[in-house]
């Protein structure tokens, strides 16, 4: 009887873990097959990777605004465009391309999660991959998460160390977050000199050799610095992450909306498992993780787009409190995730087209040809304007607009509260492009000297007389 209740016990622990990996799976690829992987961001990233390709040279200058030609631009994620539009003449390419760093970052969750037992393994790697959704978007932020994950991987594991700045190399040229890498790679140094303690359940054993470790550091930052602005990206990134403006009115750079249900559950789902494996088992956990963990949550209550490198930190901590004396079954593991990933396929619904995604998403697809030269646009348009060939007032490049120029305080704090006169005389715009059911459409039908010469069920076109 005690042998029977023990292979029923093994197979459900199976099917739990399997179950777990499929939700990760389909987690992850539900918006890599729709249109949600199509941010406004997406589509500026598509036409800077086509003119690096036409030009045969990184951006320097703005080439794709009115208000603003020939801005200074720091196109600190040149290489992922350069990379993604090989891949972009379809949206498949753009999904192939965009797929290949969250199949590896689930792949990460679950080695660090591998120690865990077959039920605890498939929850947190659904709550992982859940804490990861909100930043499945095609943009260079997916290489962030998974150089992240990677790193920690290493460090954790003591192994391939030197790996680490080749890395960095990479990240530097794919995006300025590089500078968390960095600073992970001066993280352990530092912890590498404190010698071994343990209080409470928060042990210190320093996980490898602190010369090793400080030549990882000093190589890394040298390899930050292989980009074509050099150490003037440490100054870009500080100028940008400490501008309040970003924090005022971009949605990523504000304290986590909590009162989305997706992140809500998942934030409760995550502290009932780390305060569920803390009383049940009461095991230590390094202090890296720890800290790692804090400093994180800190970051991630002051600016949402910390979340998902949150959720990366709680993974490898949910590893370490609900470790078990055995490794589970890589193949099962492999066979959730794949069949996750199928069937996200399906739910999700890849699009046939960019047009396709456009229409879905709403963006002024058909409205584009009766754009004037020099045409008003909302924030979050200008990308797939930018797509379609149209120079912009504004797109998602915050940073060009905030500093060489008015454009984004005016676009954000003057339209916002309709003083569209005050653009008209200041931009001399030959065109206004607004959503239909927006406040700017009733109030344009009332300024003198301007006529609606388009409008359709998502846009309206207005010029002046």
């Amino acid at each position: 009887m005690t042998y029977i209740n023990n292979y029923i016990n093994q197979q459900i622990e199976k099917m739990l873990l399997i179950l777990g990996t499929v939700l990760a799976g389909v987690a992850a690829a539900v918006p890599l097959t729709s249109t949600a992987l199509f941010s406004t961001d997406t589509w500026w990233h598509l036409a800077t990777g086509k003119w690096i390709w036409e030009n045969k040279a990184i951006p320097r200058n703005d080439p794709f605004s009115w208000s603003l030609p020939g801005a200074d631009w720091t196109a600190h994620e040149w290489l992922f465009e350069l990379l993604l539009y090989p891949f972009s003449g379809t949206t498949y390419g753009v999904i192939i391309f965009c797929a290949v760093p969250v199949i590896a970052n689930i792949f990460l969750f679950w080695k660090l999660v591998k120690r865990t037992k077959p039920l605890m393994t498939g929850l947190i790697l659904a709550v992982s991959a859940t804490m990861l959704y909100p930043g499945l978007t095609a943009r260079p932020q997916l290489y962030d998460y998974l150089f992240f994950t990677l790193m920690i991987y290493l460090y954790k594991e003591n192994k391939w160390l030197y790996t680490i700045p080749v890395v960095i190399l990479v990240w530097a040229n794919m995006h300025s977050a590089v500078l968390l890498g960095v600073g992970l790679t001066i993280f352990f140094l530092v912890l590498s000199l404190i010698p071994s303690f343990r209080v409470g359940l928060i042990v210190h054993e320093p996980i490898g050799d602190r010369n090793t470790y400080f030549k990882i550091a000093v190589i890394s930052i040298l390899a930050s610095l292989c980009t074509p602005w050099g150490y003037n990206l440490y100054g870009y990134v500080w100028h940008t992450i400490s501008d309040d403006i970003f924090a005022k009115y971009i949605t990523e750079w504000m304290s986590p909306p909590l009162g989305i249900p997706l992140i809500k559950y998942t934030t409760i789902a995550v502290a009932t498992l780390v305060l569920g494996g803390i009383s049940i088992y009461s095991r230590s956990v390094n202090l890296y993780t720890v800290l790692l963990c804090g400093g994180l949550f800190y970051l991630t209550l002051s600016g949402f787009r910390y979340y998902t490198l949150l959720g990366i930190a709680l993974t490898t901590l949910l590893g370490e409190i609900w470790a078990s004396d055995r490794q589970n079954n890589r193949g099962l593991a492999a066979i959730g995730v794949t069949l996750g990933i199928l069937i996200g396929t399906l739910v999700g619904g890849i699009p046939k087209d960019y047009e396709q995604v456009a229409m879905r998403e709403n963006y002024p697809v058909a409205a584009v040809n009766h754009l004037g030269q020099r045409t008003l646009n909302p924030y979050d348009w200008g990308g797939y304007l930018i797509f379609q060939g149209q120079k912009v007032f504004i797109d998602g490049r915050a940073d060009i607009y905030r500093f060489e120029g008015d454009v984004f305080q005016d676009s954000m704090e003057v339209l916002s509260k309709l003083d569209i006169q005050k653009m008209i005389d200041k931009y001399h715009p030959d065109s206004i492009l607004c959503r239909k059911e927006s406040l700017m459409t009733k109030y344009l039908a009332l300024l003198p000297g301007w006529v609606k010469t388009y409008e359709d069920n998502v846009a309206v076109v207005y010029k002046a007389r």
